[in-house]
This record gives structure tokens, sequence and C-alpha cells, in this order.
């Protein structure tokens, strides 16, 4: 793997986990809330992404394409979110487990897997961990594409300044 892979995947895994933090420990309970939270934190996060690509790797960034990957970004990870955080077979899974698990080997073990926001928690860091990683793959892959591909202008100004640098060297040359 190479070494910006690693550090994709390692931003993609903090942030899933900050935002799976605050949404379902600190807004525990509100999906609307903890939607707009996820909408305007992967908005920014995805920006963010976006940027530093291309500015990375060829010193060009596209706004307008990274706020584009923005939105891109908080949509596909709101709707995920919605659509774990509404199905009723997870909440039931959810109840289920964190009940038999109070009378499980050690106490203190049943105490925080029977904690059902703990293990919510645990369940949507994956998951957005995941649907998280593919994106921040894919904007990084993108960005670079379309921030550092040169166009038709910019390759006659570089021949215009190389024909420039030979017709001079030709005559310090004579």
């Amino acid at each position: 793997m190479k070494n910006i892979e690693k550090k994709l995947v390692m931003y993609a895994l903090f942030f899933s986990v900050i935002a799976s933090l605050i949404s379902n420990l600190v807004l525990k309970g509100s999906i609307k809330k903890s939607i707009i939270f996820l909408a305007l934190y992967f908005f920014v996060y995805g920006g963010i992404i976006s940027m530093e690509s291309s500015r990375k790797k060829c010193g060009k960034t596209g706004k307008i394409r990274a706020i584009f990957h923005g939105i891109f970004n908080s949509v596909i990870i709101s709707i995920t979110y919605f659509l774990v955080g509404s199905s009723s077979k997870l909440k039931t899974s959810l109840n289920t487990l964190g009940q038999n698990s109070t009378n499980m080997v050690s106490p203190q073990v049943g105490k925080i897997v029977g904690n059902q926001s703990f293990i919510k928690f645990g369940i949507f860091s994956i998951i957005i961990f995941i649907a998280n990683l593919f994106i921040t793959k894919y904007i990084y892959t993108k960005s670079i594409k379309h921030n550092c591909s040169l166009c038709s202008a910019d390759i006659m100004a570089n021949l215009k300044k190389y024909n420039d640098y030979l017709e001079k060297s030709e005559t310090l040359e004579d």
C-alpha cells in the first residue's frame, strides 16, 4: 500500500470515528440533527480532500470541483446514515444484543456490550468508515485527474516558453 493510501485510510478512519462519536453519543436519538451534522461535517471533509490532493500533486486547486466533491461526500454519507439509522431490523438486533449481553462471562464486559449507545457507536463507525473510505479514494483520484490535467491553452503556453528558450539558446550559440 502506498504511503498516500495509508494516509487516506487514516484520515477516513479518524473523521468517521469522530463523526460517529458526535452523532451517536452527543446528538443521541435525533436522526435529523445527526444527518444535518454529518452533511456539514463531510461536506467540509470532502472539499478539503479534493483541494489538498490536487494541490499536493500539481499545485492547482479546483474550488468548484471541491464544492461538488463536498456535496457528493455529504449526500452519500447522509444517505448511508439514514438507511442504517432507520433500519428496524438493526434496532431490534441492537435491543436483543443489549439484553442478552448482560449475562456474559464478565460483568464489566456485559456492561460495555450491553450499552446500546456503545454498540450503535461501533456499528455506525464501521459503516461510515467503509463508505467514507471508498468516497475518499474516489475524490482523491478524480480531483487529481481533473485538476492536474493540462488543457490545450496550458500546453500551448508551455510550448511557447520552450520555443522561446530554444530560440534564445540558438542566438547565444551563433
